[in-house]
């Protein structure tokens, strides 16, 4: 697991929020992944944000995108990403607000 990082949950009727905070790294983008599994298949949307992450690196997103593609076929959540390093992290076609 990064060393700074961390996932901030909190749900609202049947939303879940997801901040992270510190380095998106590779060990960041398995254990968001691994969050989703666990917390996010009840949910109807997932929001994702982003704006505490303090540093990106490349291959984390490649990481993160590839495990969600696998993830997608057991996962009907709709996954929202939000702040200012949405775009950087949502896979293609991804909700970005």
């Amino acid at each position: 697991m990064a060393s700074d990082f961390k996932i901030l949950m909190h749900q609202n009727c049947d939303n879940l929020h997801l901040t992270l905070a510190g380095r998106f790294d590779a060990a960041a983008a398995q254990q968001l992944v691994a969050f989703l599994k666990a917390y996010g298949e009840g949910a109807s949307s997932v929001f994702i944000h982003t704006s505490n992450i303090n540093q990106i690196d490349i291959s984390a997103t490649d990481i993160f995108r590839s495990a969600l593609y696998s993830l997608n076929s057991h996962f009907s959540a709709k996954l929202i990403f939000t702040g200012k390093d949405a775009a950087s992290i949502a896979p293609k076609n991804s909700q970005i607000v």
